[in-house]
């Protein structure tokens, strides 16, 4: 049989790795929905054979991916910059209920809320993850910037942008989603491991909590920790030399700065908290199950440290031009 030309400059094609979840089967049906209940049966949800897309954008309108005869959407449209007008985002999903998609998730991008909404709504701005000398934190492969305003880091611990987060994530389940997936889920930990972030107000908070949970006084004066309730965090790092971004860097790599693994280990489970918390909300906003996917990027350790709460992985797999 001859192969169809793609008719699209590039098509980005993304593979869906199953997990061992409730939401899996070995059944060789294939899902069906309830166009009424918008529910899903979970037999069968997911086969090895589904082919995924990307959002309209990516790949070009829907109808253009036709001929790879495209089963599931497996990292649909985000609704950032579409809060206020929700009957674009559900003209999106119905895009691709009409080309007969079953499955379908919504997008939230948990990195940003980019640039132009940090311009439109400058709260946000106030939202972002800061290094230990205070700088906002920008993602180093973003390089967008719309008039002044960068696509600075959003901090999954400050209340504000995980409230825009997850008004997203409930406006794509309103548009007609039946799957939730996160791009750049882990959040804020990926800004601790990478980029020397984040030291707000709330993570310095968040971190000394996390610490009285998980040691004892006795334990804590063996890390150095006087006094728990009257730590803090950024302060400790400072006094101990580390005052600029640089100086931050040598240290975890030299391994001096103090409390380093712990703030990690604290960041990684915040990180999972929030992943489930977004699947927990989508879930009770539909009324059904909604499984959950992230992008785990060359599904790494770091990106697997959430495995055991996402139902599916979402990744790149390949361009083809």
């Amino acid at each position: 049989m001859p192969r169809h030309k793609l008719p699209v400059r590039t098509a980005e094609y993304f593979l869906a790795l199953l997990l061992c979840t409730p939401f899996t089967s070995s059944a060789t049906e294939p899902a069906t929905l309830d166009n009424h209940q918008n529910t899903i049966s979970l037999s069968g949800l997911l086969q090895h054979s589904d082919i995924a897309l990307m959002p309209e954008g990516t790949n070009g309108p829907p109808d253009t991916m036709l001929p790879l005869k495209p089963t599931v959407v497996a990292w649909g449209n985000d609704a950032v910059g579409l809060l206020t007008r929700p009957e674009v985002l559900k003209k999106r999903t119905d895009a691709y209920r009409q080309l007969g998609i079953k499955l379908l998730a919504c997008n939230v991008w948990m990195l940003t809320a980019t640039d132009r909404v940090l311009y439109d709504q400058p709260q946000y701005q106030h939202a972002t993850c800061v290094d230990i000398a205070g700088t906002r934190v920008v993602p180093p492969w973003l390089d967008s910037n719309y008039k002044g305003v960068k696509p600075y880091w959003g901090c999954t611990n400050h209340p504000l942008f995980r409230q825009q987060v997850i008004a997203r994530a409930k406006a794509g389940i309103n548009a007609g989603a039946n799957m939730l997936h996160l791009d750049d889920h882990l959040g804020t930990y990926a800004a601790a491991q990478f980029e020397g972030a984040c030291f707000c107000d709330h993570c310095v908070r968040a971190f000394r909590d996390w610490l009285s949970e998980q040691y004892s006084p006795d334990e804590l004066k063996a890390l150095g920790v006087e006094e728990i309730e009257s730590l803090d965090y950024r302060q400790l790092v400072q006094d101990a030399g580390f005052q600029t971004l640089a100086e931050y860097r040598k240290g975890t790599w030299a391994k001096k700065v103090p409390l380093h693994d712990q703030f990690l280990a604290f960041q990684r489970e915040a990180a999972g908290a929030f992943v489930k918390e977004l699947g927990d909300i989508a879930a009770e906003l539909a009324g059904r199950d909604v499984p959950v996917g992230v992008n785990a990027f060359n599904l790494s350790p770091t990106q697997l440290s959430d495995a055991h709460i996402a139902d599916f992985f979402c990744q790149r797999s390949g361009t083809l031009r």
